[in-house]
């Protein structure tokens, strides 16, 4: 079984521009004139890269590939402040010129992702294993979505996610475009090392 999702340039321009935001207000553009080719600019060296991508060697050679592969059993994660989620960033800006991150997201039983709204980016959720309870807004009736449901986000709507087993982890892949301060945020937080054999395992099995 295999999941595709196309997003094309123009779509995901924005209003002619995405930025993959840094410190300093470097910035990776794709304009209106590029929107017949699927190929963003390596503008990478414009960008305030975060240091854990050199320090854990996660560099690459060129974001301009054709294509990109990376194996589950090699991703690193990491947590955000206040949250014990893990996050493990499979494409991203920072190394891929992608206008979105796409990565997994492990929760513990009874792990929450906290409330949390995004300005202009569309947030998508595929339920891998376990179960994700959805809050929109201001409502107490969570949209439950179960293994290989996905849950969409629009913009400017607040939401948060909770495991609700007790006993299982609920894994998720993510996919924010634009990618907002997403990315940036993930590789500045807290390693909290590769993926472990129990994940890799249950995500593969």
């Amino acid at each position: 079984v295999m999941l595709s999702i196309s997003v094309p340039v123009s779509l995901a321009a924005h209003k002619g521009v995405i930025a993959a935001q840094g410190a300093g207000g470097g910035s990776k553009t794709w304009s209106m004139d590029n929107r017949r080719s699927s190929s963003p600019v390596d503008r990478r060296n414009s960008m305030d890269v975060p240091a854990q991508i050199k320090l854990k060697q996660q560099e690459t050679e060129s974001c301009l590939l054709s294509s990109r592969l990376r194996r589950t059993a090699e991703l690193l994660t990491f947590q955000l402040p206040s949250m014990n989620n893990r996050i493990a960033p499979v494409f991203d800006p920072f190394r891929d010129c992608t206008p979105f991150t796409c990565s997994i997201e492990i929760l513990d039983p009874q792990g929450v992702i906290p409330r949390h709204l995004h300005d202009e980016a569309y947030e998508l959720f595929i339920v891998l294993s376990g179960r994700a309870d959805l809050y929109l807004n201001q409502s107490d009736e969570p949209v439950t979505g179960a293994e290989g449901d996905t849950l969409l986000v629009k913009p400017k709507n607040v939401h948060s996610i909770v495991n609700p087993d007790a006993a299982e982890k609920l894994y998720m892949l993510s996919i924010i475009l634009p990618n907002e301060t997403f990315a940036k945020q993930v590789w500045n937080g807290s390693y909290s090392g590769k993926l472990g054999t129990a994940d890799v395992s249950h995500l593969i099995d």
